[in-house]
């Protein structure tokens, strides 16, 4: 494809750009070669970063490796960038689902930080990336409309909360229609100026017991509707807390010496969270609302009236998005490059939580992040665990020094393991890219099996690869029971022990269950809604699979 004077072409292949509604789209797997004028693709490759190559002056090498979503890339213009497995909609459905489970979780309390409400102090990177992740995706992302945050907003605003309050005025004597018992007891003890009084006026009761003189003023009070309620007061401290999020993301940005693709990104999702939210901010509501002085945290409003219940879960998750234990790099990452491979491999750990609380109800604790000044770190043997002596760990070391996590040959990190309050050990690896065939096998048997790898991968179903690698996890660690393979695809498998294959569940499986399998987890189209738990309740999707499996684990 030519774009003026520039030639887009796949390096490989047959696969071309595609124009839809203005933009280019790219498949994200099919590395790019630009060529042109010398000084157009500097300008491509200073868009790109750290995505392309600048082979020669007028040639370019762009490879997007794990990135999905849209780039405004000079001389090219708007591009979207989409994986043949999922899309930019796929990648926010996985991001809100980890959000969703991971905030939930028994973190240490003491190593939690929080979102403050004063938009001038929203200056913690860390915290910052979480919210503005969690802010983008109620706002301008692919929430479901019971999650977005601007249908909450506008019923707000159609129907604000008021309150009836009691309100105290001295109005002059002849005015007053219905003076309390507290306007008159203020007369009696004088609080009122008295003023001398004759002829009718005299003969007053009130003037005979105020020997001759009368109040020039009395105090009424009476019932006046007014919005200036704490849930009010509450929702415009949030709208605020939302804007010093947009803010700070620029100011991250504008630090930066040179913006690059992703960093315009950023900056162009800043703005439509700006304009989406602009309308509701100047609203004339806000005006006659004072500043939040405390959450109403028990107020029956918050938590049960439509409009203000929803802005309240918002306002909890980001709150608890800052507890999500992950490193400022990664979460960077994820927001900015939208690597869907490496977020693939969070969401399954989550995921696994998510479905042993279906079957062992809620855990007891969750480990402790490493935190510093700068950022929360995901570290090492993170472990949630449960009253029954069950524990899942993300990236657990084994090697030949460490006790209980033993390998007897090289070091090994499985993305997941599991241990059931049985005793036995299970590991898991999430493989969003599935890896190359010629890794592990000599490239004189990778033309015979050439054809069935094609077709493997065409199915959606694992590569003989991955396999081998699971072999290699349980055969190095000797308590590995079974070692699964996560992936996006269709079919269930096991290879048992015993020399069984099994595919489908409602086979006899061997117990205790020992081999090695592959098992199919995506995210279903509505993730925040139809979670694995909830679809291990309905009979259906990926997530039941799972939980099936779990309990096959004797979890």
């Amino acid at each position: 494809m030519r774009i003026g004077q520039i030639e887009l072409r796949a390096r490989r292949g047959t696969a071309a750009p595609e124009e839809r509604d203005g933009r280019l789209v790219l498949q994200g797997e099919v590395p790019w070669t630009v060529t042109g004028p010398a000084v157009q693709v500097r300008q491509i490759a200073e868009g790109l970063g750290g995505l392309c190559e600048r082979v020669a002056d007028e040639v370019l090498l762009i490879d997007f490796g794990n990135a999905v979503g849209h780039f405004d890339v000079p001389v090219l213009g708007r591009i979207e960038v989409r994986s043949s497995k999922w899309s930019e909609r796929d990648f926010d459905g996985m991001l809100a689902d980890l959000m969703r489970v991971a905030s939930a979780l028994p973190f240490a309390g003491a190593n939690s930080a929080s979102l403050p409400f004063d938009r001038s102090v929203v200056t913690r990177e860390d915290v910052l990336y979480h919210a503005f992740v969690y802010l983008r995706y109620i706002v301008c992302g692919h929430a479901t409309r019971k999650e977005r945050l601007l249908p909450a907003l506008e019923a707000i605003l159609r129907e604000p909360h008021r309150r009836l309050e009691r309100d105290g005025e001295q109005v002059l004597l002849e005015r007053a229609h219905r003076p309390d018992v507290a306007g008159l007891a203020s007369v009696v003890a004088g609080r009122s100026g008295l003023a001398p009084v004759m002829g009718w006026h005299a003969a007053l009761p009130l003037a005979r017991a105020l020997r001759g003189h009368l109040p020039e003023r009395i105090e009424e009070r009476r019932a006046v509707t007014t919005r200036d309620t704490p849930e009010n007061r509450f929702v415009k401290a949030f709208l605020s807390s939302a804007q010093g999020i947009v803010e700070g993301m620029r100011r991250v940005i504008r630090r930066k010496s040179r913006a690059d693709a992703f960093d315009r990104r950023v900056l162009g999702d800043c703005e439509k969270v700006e304009r989406a939210l602009l309308p509701v901010v100047r609203h004339s509501l806000w005006r006659s609302v004072g500043p939040m002085v405390h959450v109403p945290v028990a107020s029956t409003v918050l938590q049960r009236r439509r409009g203000y219940r929803e802005i309240f879960q918002h306002y909890a998750r980001l709150r608890l998005a800052a507890r999500v234990p992950l490193e400022q790099n990664l979460v960077q990452s994820l927001l900015e490059a939208k690597d869907i491979a490496q977020l693939y491999e969070i969401w399954c750990y989550f995921t696994l939580v998510d479905c042993l609380r279906t079957i062992l109800g809620e855990p007891s604790k969750a480990g402790r992040p490493r935190v510093d000044e700068t950022q929360l770190t995901i570290p090492w043997d993170l472990e949630v665990s449960w009253p029954s002596g069950t524990r899942l760990l993300y990236n657990r070391r084994f090697s030949r020094a460490r006790r209980g996590s033993y390998s007897y040959s090289v070091p090994l990190g499985p993305d997941i393991s599991l241990e059931t309050a049985g005793g036995s050990l299970h590991l898991f690896d999430a493989k969003f890219r599935l890896e190359r065939l010629d890794l592990v096998m000599p490239p004189g048997e990778l033309e015979e099996e050439g054809a069935a790898e094609e077709a493997e991968e065409r199915r959606g179903t694992f590569k003989r690869g991955d396999l081998y690698q699971m072999h290699a996890y349980r055969d190095a660690i000797p308590r590995a029971s079974s070692v699964w393979i996560l992936y996006p695809g269709t079919e269930l498998q096991l290879y048992a022990k015993n020399g069984m294959r099994l595919s489908l569940l409602d086979q006899c499986w061997p117990q205790p269950l020992e081999g090695i399998g592959a098992i199919p987890l995506r995210p279903s189209e509505r993730p925040s809604v139809q979670s694995p738990a909830h679809l291990a309740s309905s009979g259906n999707g990926d997530g039941w699979v799972l939980v099936e499996v779990l309990r096959r684990l004797n979890c």
